[in-house]
């Protein structure tokens, strides 16, 4: 015992080190004369520990089964903290070799020994298992286990808002936009820094937007642009453009336009964006009182292959802007295309409100 004892003794040295193959060496000399099953479990998990810290992953996975096989000779009370232990390192192997399925399935056996884990690191298990579930496709598996985490007692602000935001990502992806906007928010709430990545904040922009945050979505936008890759041209048009529009919710019309013009700018003259985009401008004119590029904006518009909602507008716009340019065969010209196109046009109805049944 005396010669294993001072094996065991330098190789804990050497991982102190970082010596990780010369602590190996120690460990392999040690299982030789190791003389119990536990003795044997722990040095088989010390050696595929130093393995995984090498990045050596298989050598790594074989001393882990190595240890299980070990475990699995002792009695069933003395083995099973062993086991989860072993689990969670063999998770982790599996995890970084994106096989969600045998990781998610080692880390759900570690966790239920919370009591092996230091704070930390029973957190950073769960997570892991939240995320080997989403990747797994199992959305609500994954939101309960970041749920799980977070109601871990003294987690960190970091922690909460990382692992809030990964519960946004999932119901995002599930459909649930209105419970994604919450925990995106929720994330910043939590920790105004979080940095989740610049597509992360793109989609907390949009539903923000989606969801009449106009303020919130003018930000956070903007945070994005300075993170969204030039070459990532679509993001930052859409982001100018989503920008562009919450101005105009807010009245902001020059701000509008700057932000607009900026998009405009970015996408491809064949873009089916182009005539959403020139009717933003033809509005954001239009709420500065330039009816002449008002009509020049949104005829440009109408050019395009657009909606229905925007050719909507683009005729409510026309209409109104050459009423009040008192040319009444161009106003009523659109009128009846809008009536035309939507006799229940809420557009129809506000033109009706100003002047009248017209014809």
């Amino acid at each position: 015992m005396e010669a294993l004892d001072k094996l065991i003794a330098l190789a804990k040295s050497m991982h102190n080190q970082g010596e990780y193959y010369r602590e190996i060496e120690y460990l392999k000399e040690a299982i030789t004369i190791s003389p119990q099953e536990l003795d044997s479990v722990l040095i088989y998990e010390q050696i595929g520990t130093a393995y995984y810290l090498l990045d050596d992953k298989e050598n790594a996975k074989t001393n882990y089964f190595a240890a299980l096989n070990s475990a699995s000779n002792l009695e069933e009370r003395s083995s099973k903290e062993l086991i989860c232990s072993v689990k969670n390192y063999l998770g982790s192997v599996f995890f970084d070799q994106e096989r969600y399925g045998e990781a998610l399935t080692c880390k759900l056996d570690a966790i239920g020994c919370p009591e092996l884990f230091e704070h930390q690191d029973l957190i950073q298990a769960i997570i892991t298992a939240g995320i080997c579930s989403e990747q797994l496709g199992k959305l609500d598996d994954a939101i309960g286990f970041y749920i799980k985490a977070l109601e871990v007692p003294g987690i960190s602000d970091d922690d909460a808002a990382t692992v809030t935001a990964f519960a946004g990502r999932c119901y995002d992806k599930s459909g649930d936009h209105l419970a994604a906007f919450k925990y995106f928010n929720k994330a910043f709430t939590i920790n105004g820094r979080y940095d989740g990545g610049w597509y992360m904040l793109y989609r907390y922009a949009v539903l923000a937007y989606q969801f009449g945050k106009y303020e919130t979505a003018i930000t956070v936008f903007h945070k994005a642009l300075s993170d969204i890759p030039k070459d990532e041209i679509t993001f930052r048009a859409s982001s100018y453009e989503y920008i562009g529009y919450a101005y105009i919710a807010c009245k902001q019309y020059m701000d509008a336009l700057n932000e607009l013009y900026k998009a405009l700018h970015l996408i491809s003259p064949s873009s089916s964006r182009l005539a959403y985009i020139y009717c933003g401008i033809a509005q954001g004119y239009f709420g500065l009182n330039e009816t002449k590029k008002t009509i020049q904006c949104a005829s440009r518009a109408l050019n395009e292959q657009t909606d229905d909602l925007t050719k909507e507008r683009l005729y409510f716009l026309l209409a109104y802007s050459y009423y009040l340019r008192k040319d009444e065969t161009n106003a009523e010209l659109y009128y009846k295309q809008l009536r035309l196109f939507n006799p229940e046009s809420p557009y129809l109805r506000e033109l009706r409100l100003t002047w009248g049944e017209i014809i």
